[in-house]
C-alpha cells in the first residue's frame, strides 16, 4: 500500500470497510439514478415500444454494444431455445435491425441506446451478459446494486 497514491472506492460502504482498516479513500459512486421507481414505468416503456408481452412475470435484460465480444447473439439464441412464453429478453444498447427482426418472435426486444438504463434495471428480475471478456464491468456490478440477480458468462477477468 505504500507505493498507491490514492484509493478509490466504488461506494460510501466500501469507503466505510476501507475507514475501517485505518485506509482513507475517495468515493466514485456508481451513476445509476436510485429514484424509487416501479415495474410500472417498465411496463409503460415497454408498452410504448410496441411490446405485446409487457405483463410477462419474468424479465431479463442485457446490455449491447458494436464490439462483437458482448456476444448477445448468444444469449438471444438461449432465450430461443428455451422457449418460455412468459419471460422477456430486454436489449439495451447498440444492435442491428437483422438480429432484432430474428429475435423478435421469441419474446427479445431490442429497445436501442436508453439515457437511464437505471430504470430499465428496476423493472426487470434477471440481468444477464455472455462477455467473451470483460476487465471490471459496471453493468452486472449496477445491476447487483438494485438487487437484481446477475447471470453472466465465466471469463478470465470475472
Amino acid at each position: 500500500l505504500k507505493k498507491i497514491d490514492r484509493i478509490v472506492a466504488v461506494s460510501e460502504s466500501v469507503q466505510k470497510q476501507l475507514d475501517q482498516c485505518g485506509l482513507n479513500s475517495n468515493v466514485i459512486t456508481n451513476t445509476i439514478d436510485d429514484v424509487l421507481v416501479g415495474r410500472k414505468i417498465f411496463r409503460d416503456k415497454a408498452s410504448e415500444i410496441g411490446d405485446n408481452n409487457a405483463s410477462n412475470p419474468l424479465v431479463f435484460v442485457a446490455i449491447n454494444s458494436r464490439l462483437p465480444g458482448k456476444n448477445v447473439e448468444f444469449i438471444c439464441e438461449a432465450f430461443r431455445d428455451a422457449g418460455n412464453p412468459r419471460s422477456l429478453l430486454i436489449v439495451l444498447g447498440f444492435f442491428d435491425q437483422a438480429l432484432k427482426d430474428k429475435y423478435r418472435p421469441y419474446n427479445v426486444v431490442f429497445v436501442g441506446e436508453v439515457k437511464d438504463v437505471g430504470i430499465w434495471y428496476l423493472g426487470c428480475d434477471v440481468f444477464v451478459s455472455s462477455s467473451l471478456h470483460e476487465g471490471m464491468p459496471n453493468a452486472p456490478l449496477e445491476a447487483l446494486a438494485i438487487g437484481l440477480f446477475v447471470g453472466i458468462t465465466v471469463t478470465s477477468n470475472l
